[in-house]
């Protein structure tokens, strides 16, 4: 019978656990393959320590970050951006709105969003009019953005 060890994870170890977790492994395969590789150390007061620390500070970071996110979003939603585009007949226009023309106005008002991450009501607006579209974030957070599609002006 293989003698166990508890270790510490120091980065993610695919069907063992995720970084900073402890795990019970057999003796062998701590010694020959996590500790040589820097993937685990051993669970002794002082790791467990350390890895409690790392984990506090992660979820903090964690934490800041999506705040900013969150704020970045309420202070995008419900802007209205206007974009023109030349017109063939009446409300129909030459060529299509996509989201990388909208990520490309947005980027003019100094908003970095990318194109991905932009959600039109199709896949490309051919028509004038108020359109919503949808800004992803990540973690769930989203922002609605209000779309005019307007005539270029002629001159």
């Amino acid at each position: 019978m293989s003698k166990h060890l508890r270790v510490i994870l120091l980065e993610d170890i695919p069907d063992i656990g995720a970084a900073g977790e402890i795990v019970n492994v057999t003796e062998g395969f701590a010694r020959n393959a996590l500790f040589p590789n820097g993937k685990a150390a051993l669970a002794t007061e002082k790791h467990e320590a350390l890895a409690q620390e790392k984990k506090k500070t992660a979820a903090a970071q964690k934490t800041a970050e999506l705040a900013a996110i969150q704020k970045h979003a309420e202070a995008l939603d419900g802007t209205e951006l206007t974009i023109t585009a030349r017109v063939k007949e009446e409300d129909t226009i030459f060529g299509a709105v996509t989201a990388a023309r909208v990520a490309e106005e947005l980027e003019k008002s100094n908003i970095a969003v990318a194109a991905r991450d932009i959600t039109l009501p199709s896949k490309k607006i051919t028509k004038l009019g108020t359109y919503e579209a949808i800004v992803s974030f990540g973690s769930g957070v989203e922002a609605t953005l209000q779309l005019i599609i307007a005539p270029e002006a002629e001159g």
